[in-house]
């Protein structure tokens, strides 16, 4: 086993990186929180929980907009973790760095990643995910190929890509990523970067994106009024097997100051 392995596999994810990357997990059990106690026991009061409602979630704060790698969007860890998906997330009893769209592998001495991506990734407009889009979509967080010199976007992420090299897709779901600042930390940086879909970017421009966001998450995106309130529904668990669909159908995820409660919280 490599030391960049072994040193990945033992490397502490930061509280703000863990927060970022376990948002998708909060979300997307948040309906089962709801009708289940905390060692799995229906508590009292909840045997008529209606898993077609809405349930009402109060955050901290909803800040920025909702493009997760742009510099206003990347601090909106809710919409991340409710529309969006990452390539790793951290382990959620270990804080390690474990597999999440896809999984990753040292190879050449650590100087680079074969990153192999989960097959039947699809947006929620349905877009299959590939090692295309994923080039891509790294590429518009390191600001480089369509979006080198550009001054009208700016990456939120792209401290963590610069360590990298060329991007290289050797087949449908497999890329190498060269490794041109040897660091043992490259995989948990990408346990915030979220992912976007290429084609629906390309179709409506990336300022329609951060209104209006498609992604790969345990919910879609319906509509949002900026820091009071963001709707979304259930939609299939595409970017992980291993979840099931949500158990609850409707999400309002809304400011604490509007929920009449001091503190955030989750309330149907």
């Amino acid at each position: 086993m490599s030391d960049y392995r072994w040193s990945v596999g033992k490397t502490r994810i930061s509280r703000r990186r863990f927060l970022g990357g376990a948002a998708a997990a909060a979300l997307g059990a948040v309906g089962l929180s709801a009708a289940c106690g905390e060692g799995g026991e229906e508590p009292a009061g909840q045997t008529n929980f209606d898993p077609n409602g809405t349930l009402r979630v109060a955050i901290q704060a909803d800040r920025g907009h909702l493009d997760p790698q742009e510099v206003g969007g990347v601090s909106n860890y809710y919409n991340g973790g409710a529309h969006f998906g990452t390539l790793f997330v951290p382990h959620p009893v270990t804080n390690n760095v474990a597999p999440h769209m896809a999984t990753f592998e040292w190879v050449d001495n650590n100087s680079a990643l074969i990153i192999r991506l989960r097959d039947g990734i699809v947006s929620h407009d349905g877009e299959p995910y590939d090692a295309e889009v994923l080039k891509w979509s790294l590429e518009r967080v390191g600001q480089r190929g369509e979006y080198a010199g550009r001054n009208d976007w700016t990456s939120g992420r792209k401290n963590f890509i610069d360590p990298l090299g060329e991007f290289r897709v050797l087949d449908r779901l497999t890329l190498r990523v060269e490794v041109a600042r040897k660091d043992v930390s490259i995989p948990a940086n990408m346990t915030v970067i979220n992912m976007v879909p290429r084609n629906y970017i390309k179709q409506v421009g990336d300022r329609e994106f951060s209104l209006r966001p498609v992604g790969f998450g345990p919910f879609r995106f319906d509509s949002r009024i900026p820091d009071t309130e963001t709707r979304c529904s259930s939609s299939p668990c595409r970017e992980c097997g291993r979840r099931g669909a949500p158990a609850t159908t409707r999400i309002s995820l809304t400011a604490a100051r509007n929920t009449g409660r001091g503190s955030p919280g989750s309330r149907t």
